[in-house]
């Protein structure tokens, strides 16, 4: 797991086999610590919009550009087969997330759905991630 104390402390960053270093590490953004105490989450709001019409975390002012090193144009949407013929994989170790990141280096593109449920996450932490390749 990645200490952000441990890193502003000391200025070192934990070896991460499968980030590529070019991406920056959203929480260097982020400016706050964990908090895990049991006590019920809130949400930290960093700043306003420019236009101050509501808060917005960190992420949102970067533009998709950031995160695709290739122009994917406009391409054909998908068809999904049905649900009892999808193919299903949850990661529970270490050692399948690795193998979960070697198989998506070998694809170009895939979609990502991140689900927080307030009442079955620990202190905001992703409950459900779903990840699926174009293919």
């Amino acid at each position: 797991m990645h200490n952000f104390k441990d890193k502003k402390m000391t200025g070192l960053r934990p070896s991460v086999p499968f980030h590529i270093s070019t991406i920056p590490w959203p929480q260097d953004e982020f400016n706050i610590f964990v908090n895990n105490t049991n006590q019920p989450f809130e949400h930290v709001w960093l700043q306003k919009k420019e236009d101050g019409s509501r808060f917005m975390l960190p992420l949102e002012k970067l533009s998709e550009s950031d995160f695709i090193d290739q122009n994917v144009g406009s391409s054909e949407p998908v068809k999904l087969p049905p649900i009892k013929i999808t193919p299903f994989k949850l990661v529970e170790d270490v050692k399948e997330l690795k193998q979960l990141a070697v198989k998506l280096h070998s694809v170009n593109e895939f979609g990502v759905d991140l689900e927080h449920n307030k009442y079955r996450s620990f202190h905001g932490l992703t409950c459900l991630m779903q990840i699926s390749p174009r293919s």
